[in-house]
């Protein structure tokens, strides 16, 4: 069965379970020696079977057959609730995972004097000149140009280590 089929036959299963009991019984037919699988019309309360079960049939075989109508209502429980779900998450706005921007960030830093001062006391940088700084920050981070932070994991760690070095100076008095 593709999807489309199964799609098609929703509307006829929802149909159809509001026709039969809530649940199956199993009874047993003394003219025949057969158990069966009954319904009981929700309306006049009368009993009547549906399928005569083999005695060869499998307790497993006729606990499922038993409990059509149970595994097929909780079925479709399960699937308004899914759709449900799936509206809510649809409808949602969605968070948007950037990744962040390494190489701007330390374009930015260079910019900013009290880095530059960081620079000067730490690692004996002159940084009077904008292109000294940046020059000797990609030396400093081994890469050839600040867009490898963002796509080398090992240059990445090294700018963090750097602005961790840099955020803890900052700190002290």
């Amino acid at each position: 069965m593709d999807i489309a089929t199964a799609k098609a036959l929703l509307p006829e299963i929802r149909l159809n379970l509001e026709t039969i009991g809530p649940e199956w019984a199993e009874s047993y037919d003394v003219k025949s020696g057969s158990s069966q699988v009954c319904d009981v019309n929700v309306k006049t309360g009368e009993v009547y079977p549906l399928v005569t079960i083999h005695k060869s049939c499998p307790s497993d075989a006729r606990e499922i057959i038993r409990k059509v109508p149970t595994y097929l209502r909780a079925l479709l429980l399960l699937r308004e609730e899914a759709v449900r779900e799936y509206r809510k998450l649809a409808s949602a706005p969605a968070k948007s995972e950037k990744a962040p921007d390494y190489a701007a960030e330390c374009g930015m830093r260079c910019n900013d004097p009290m880095f530059r001062r960081f620079l000067t006391e730490q690692h004996g940088l002159e940084t009077s000149d904008l292109e000294r700084v940046a020059t000797r920050v990609r030396s400093m981070l081994a890469v050839s140009s600040r867009a490898e932070l963002n796509s080398d994991p090992e240059a990445a760690a090294r700018w963090i280590s750097l602005r961790a070095e840099f955020e803890a100076w900052k700190r002290m008095p």
